[in-house]
């Protein structure tokens, strides 16, 4: 392997891999263990197509900041018998790994405000449109909870009301706020919405963001 490739490539015997219940699914399926961390299968190559392997994660590193440490660690390459198999860190492990990321500096101030809100109304009209007015209500009351700022339904439609490029009003939140909010935000659309479809939903909604308030979330999210 070449040095600019940062994934492992382990020895079979080093691992344990069974079937366990994958979580968000419910469903049967491969889980390997190494180093007391959990990883999910993500696809099989031949030996012959090591190379595509080698592709594909790097890829996945440059969708997910490949500076950041969490995502070299996220994959490993188990040399099989005639072929690789490819394992992702267990989702669980990779979000609290998140919530547990240092806080990095953005530019300014206004520019994570804009961030932050940006994200929390597309989150939300994406709500709108998949769930049912109860479910909405639950969703609003998680919401309240995990921010310490919002006392109330009222400010949280005070937060879905405001321009996201313009946000007025958010004296009250500091950096590190906005910063833990963001993070927990992306937990509970994980959580709601499951281990697939939940990050690449708040991928889109990153990538359809001016180039410096991507940056900023791309950072804080490891996305």
């Amino acid at each position: 392997m070449n040095a600019q490739s940062n994934l492992s490539i382990i020895d079979p015997e080093l691992v344990n891999i069974e079937i366990a219940t994958i979580a968000d699914r419910h469903l049967p399926g491969l889980r390997l263990t190494y180093q007391a961390r959990s990883y999910d299968l993500m696809r099989v190559f031949a030996t012959s197509h090591l190379d595509l392997a080698q592709q594909q994660f790097q890829e996945a590193i440059a969708n997910q900041n490949a500076a950041g440490i969490l995502a070299l660690n996220k994959y490993l390459l188990v040399r099989e018998v005639g072929y690789y198999s490819l394992w992702e860190l267990d989702r669980a492990l990779a979000q609290d790994a998140i919530a547990n990321l240092p806080i990095p500096q953005p530019e300014t101030s206004l520019e994570l405000q804009q961030a932050s809100m940006w994200l929390l109304q597309e989150i939300w009209l994406q709500w709108q449109e998949l769930l049912g007015v109860r479910q909405l209500q639950v969703f609003a009351e998680d919401l309240i909870s995990i921010a310490p700022q919002l006392q109330s339904r009222t400010d949280l439609d005070r937060l879905l009301a405001m321009s996201p490029m313009t946000p007025i009003g958010l004296a009250a939140w500091q950096a590190a706020d906005l910063i833990a909010f963001d993070r927990r935000l992306y937990h509970l659309t994980y959580k709601k919405l499951g281990h697939q479809f939940g990050p690449e939903l708040i991928a889109d909604i990153v990538r359809s963001m001016p180039l410096p308030l991507q940056s900023i979330l791309t950072n804080i999210l490891d996305i």
